[in-house]
């Protein structure tokens, strides 16, 4: 005998023939039936405890208003009864998802045993789906945007405000600075999480078929169509990166989804309706482009009703040391090593870097010195090519460069001390040469007496 707990089912029908036929078709070893006519019959005890609610097809509605938010844990099984040919042909495997987010599936009173079990399964594997979203929510959570500076806390608090909304969402800043990331973040705590986030890379692509990749198209045979990235993000994000590379036929079709959520593929004669949340980005200026008269006014205003400005990494070098360990950390995880380390002056060296590849440079560069290191401790030697450490050291010929001449000599000083001042490893250590090395300690004024 199983020690598996019958399902239990609760069955909602006026009709107490139809309740009667379904209970003693449905009433097995594997599930433990109830019927009820109506929904006032329903008691909180009966919702916790219930698996799947089978409905006729005219009190679903009812229910939902009544109960939705209630039958979350519960799947509501619309049936059709039998008789009603007409509805089984356009209700035979319906699935929906209301408002509420029940997942409602619809079934015949023919076969309802297999027909249960299959919308049963079907709602449990939708259980599975929708927590490892809730996961990936968190994973993707807006501390993952990394930083403690007042520009990234303002767009952290900003985005975690907009994400529930329906509002289009424009993400700027140079390449590397995280603009996918963030999208990524918006769109799963947004209400569209459950539905898809379709990347759509307008750079990626010939002017010419950017149109049609966006929208579709359509031919004169019979089922000679191509979805566009549009139509597979119905009911979902679409995400377009670089949007001012659009031609302006496609930012016309843009505005129409935005503003009346349609569209019309190519070729097509007829509309077709699409309910998009829309997230753009940019690394370029788009007012300079309104103002070339390559991008539309209209469809700028309606995209930057939020936009979040995502700044250089060198223009805020106090986010380097947390982002730089919080790298390590997730770079540590991936490949199971537990020694990773960043030396002080390796963090000093970081925060003096130009960053002309932002974020994804730095993490470049951090895997990098991870593969270099012996001994699990970053140092600056790991970091920096010759000609890059050069770059970073060297001040620029200014008066106001006092202080960054204090720093550098701090920073050779303690290389120095550290390798006991042999020459060849000090510079090594600072990935520099030795030549370079003496030409900063003559400049520095910096001697063996210290």
């Amino acid at each position: 005998m199983s020690d598996t707990a019958p399902t239990r089912l609760l069955i909602l029908d006026t009709d107490q023939a139809q309740r009667s036929a379904l209970s003693r078709a449905l009433e097995t070893s594997a599930y433990h039936v109830e019927t009820i006519s109506s929904i006032a019959d329903i008691s909180h005890q009966t919702i916790d405890s219930l698996v799947g609610i089978l409905v006729a097809s005219d009190l679903v509605e009812s229910l939902i208003e009544s109960l939705g938010p209630q039958l979350s844990n519960a799947a509501v099984l619309e049936y059709v009864p039998a008789g009603d040919i007409e509805k089984l042909e356009s209700a035979e495997s319906e699935t929906r998802i209301t408002v509420d987010g029940l997942i409602v599936v619809t079934a015949s009173a023919r076969n309802v045993r297999r027909q249960v079990e299959t919308a049963l399964a079907h709602f449990h594997r939708q259980q599975e789906v929708d927590q490892l979203r809730g996961q990936l929510a968190m994973t993707f959570g807006f501390d993952n945007l990394v930083g403690t500076s007042d520009a990234i806390r303002t767009i952290k608090e900003k985005a975690a405000s907009i994400a529930p909304t329906d509002l289009p969402v424009l993400i700027t800043g140079p390449p590397g600075v995280g603009k996918e990331l963030l999208a990524r973040m918006i769109h799963l705590h947004s209400a569209h999480r459950q539905q898809r986030l379709v990347h759509f890379d307008a750079a990626a692509l010939p002017s010419e078929h950017l149109d049609q990749a966006l929208f579709g198209s359509e031919t004169d045979s019979a089922s000679g169509f191509h979805r566009g990235a549009v139509e597979e993000a119905s009911g979902g994000t679409l995400l377009i990166e670089e949007i001012g590379n659009l031609p302006i036929n496609a930012q016309t079709q843009l505005i129409r989804v935005t503003q009346e959520q349609t569209y019309r593929r190519s070729s097509a004669n007829s509309d077709r309706s699409a309910r998009v949340r829309l997230i753009a980005t940019s690394q370029r200026s788009l007012t300079d482009a309104v103002r070339a008269g390559t991008f539309l006014e209209t469809l700028w205003h309606q995209i930057s009703i939020v936009t979040l400005s995502l700044p250089p990494l060198a223009e805020r070098s106090e986010d380097i040391g947390v982002l730089a360990d919080y790298l390590i950390r997730r770079l540590c995880r991936e490949t199971g090593r537990t020694e990773l380390t960043l030396d002080p002056d390796a963090i000093v060296k970081l925060q003096r870097h130009q960053w002309v590849g932002n974020v994804r440079e730095l993490e470049s560069m951090l895997r990098r010195a991870a593969l270099l290191t012996t001994d699990g401790m970053i140092r600056p030697i790991h970091l920096f090519s010759g000609s890059d450490a050069l770059a970073t050291v060297e001040p620029s010929p200014s008066p106001a460069n006092a202080r960054t001449n204090t720093e550098q000599r701090s920073l050779i000083l303690k290389a120095l001390t550290r390798n006991e001042w042999n020459y060849t490893k000090t510079a090594r250590d600072l990935g520099i040469g030795r030549t370079t090395l003496w030409r900063k300690m003559k400049k520095l004024d910096l001697s063996p007496a210290e």
